[in-house]
């Protein structure tokens, strides 16, 4: 019997490689092909096996090794459904499982995880790392745009005094950025203890 990886014996449904072929005649009606399609096949699977959507990878690899073996052997006996049947019978009883849905299997926190390196903020990053985010922006706008977007972006955070800070330093004269820098040297000179 072939299995499905990751399906419990349990829970799983067993089919022969017979009753597959019968589904596939039963597409057949339905579709333009002799002997059915894949799609057909998979939406029957899909119903009995009961997945929301669609059907794991796994499944889906094992559907299409049936039919790729299906249409080499369907073809080798010259599309001939009694020497077929005869010529392929101990090929036809061969079971297969196919898992059935566990919705308590994919948590919701599943979905949501993925790989790779964590985000680091914005304000924990290195110098390095804030020149190389932001060299597009600062490639296509100006200095006096970007320095107008941080005031409003301060006032509309609530800081009034940061933004005058930056009002005052970059659209009044250069000295005026000067004085603003000597200050507050002087100022986290004076704050820090000494040792």
């Amino acid at each position: 019997m072939e299995s499905i990886p990751g399906g419990s014996r349990c829970n799983d449904i067993v089919l022969s490689r017979r009753d597959l072929y019968t589904i596939l005649k039963e597409g057949s009606t339905k579709s333009k092909h002799p002997h059915g399609n894949y799609e057909h096949l998979t939406k029957y699977i899909l119903e009995i096996t009961k997945y929301p959507n669609e059907l794991p990878k796994d499944i889906k690899k094992v559907l299409s090794y049936f039919i790729s073996q299906f249409n080499t052997k369907w073809s080798a006996s010259s599309r001939n459904v009694d020497y077929f049947l005869k010529k392929n019978f101990g090929w036809l009883e061969t079971k297969i499982s196919f898992p059935m849905y566990k919705a308590s299997s994919f948590s919701s926190n599943d979905m949501k995880v993925k790989g790779g390196r964590p985000k680091v903020y914005f304000s924990k990053s290195s110098e390095r790392t804030k020149r190389r985010k932001t060299q597009l922006l600062r490639s296509e706008v100006g200095s006096l745009e970007l320095s107008y977007a941080a005031q409003m972006s301060l006032r509309a955070s609530g800081q009034l005094d940061a933004a005058n800070v930056i009002k005052d330093v970059t659209l009044t004269t250069p000295k005026r950025a000067e004085k603003y820098r000597k200050a507050y040297k002087e100022t986290s000179k004076s704050v820090m203890p000494q040792k």
